[in-house]
């Protein structure tokens, strides 16, 4: 449960994705953690493979995996 709130933590898929995202994301998602622990909401963070990465890694510029994270109830994309 969120302190601020009481309700369940947020949860919050990552998509670092290429080229300037690599960059961009990362210092988002410190702006955004500082943020949340400043008025007492609760993350789950979730890194979502995309982008040149996961087609090294996956075989797959955009994996099931993520596409199905993604397509699950509760996420949001950040």
């Amino acid at each position: 449960m969120s302190a601020a709130t009481g309700a369940a933590p947020l949860r919050i898929g990552i998509l670092d994705g290429d080229d300037i995202g690599l960059e961009i994301v990362p210092a988002a998602v410190r702006v955004a953690r500082a943020a949340a622990a400043r008025h007492g909401l609760q993350v789950e963070w979730q890194p979502l493979p995309i982008g040149r990465r996961a087609l090294d890694s996956d075989g797959h510029a955009l994996p099931l995996a993520t596409l199905a994270a993604l397509q699950a109830a509760g996420y949001n994309t950040f």
